[in-house]
């Protein structure tokens, strides 16, 4: 399993179900969450090892929202 931790622009609870159905149906998907009190509204993805991060950028920016890692 992985955590995969990006900064995004999905800024409302709208947002959060626009991508809803990219992580509910995805059966390499455990866990996911939005913070939208942050800043950099982090997403988060606990996963299969096979879910690769530039995957899940283009899916994201493919629903219309940017989507990078989160440089610390």
């Amino acid at each position: 399993m992985k955590l995969l931790i990006l900064k995004t622009d999905i800024n409302s609870p709208d947002h959060v179900n626009k991508i809803r159905p990219l992580f509910d149906n995805n059966p390499i998907v455990f866990n996911w969450s939005v913070d939208l009190q942050d800043i950099d509204y982090i997403l988060r993805v606990e996963a299969s090892d096979h879910l690769l991060e530039e995957d899940l950028i283009y899916l994201i920016q493919k629903y219309g929202f940017s989507c990078e890692e989160l440089q610390g």
